[in-house]
């Protein structure tokens, strides 16, 4: 149960990171 939480949270700080790479990408570019 542990485990799946965490895996989720990284999934979820992944995708935090790619959408934040993309609005920094569309801000600049």
């Amino acid at each position: 149960m542990a485990m799946k939480k965490k895996k989720l949270e990284v999934k979820i700080r992944k995708l935090e990171k790619i959408e934040t790479t993309i609005n920094r990408g569309g801000a600049s570019g």
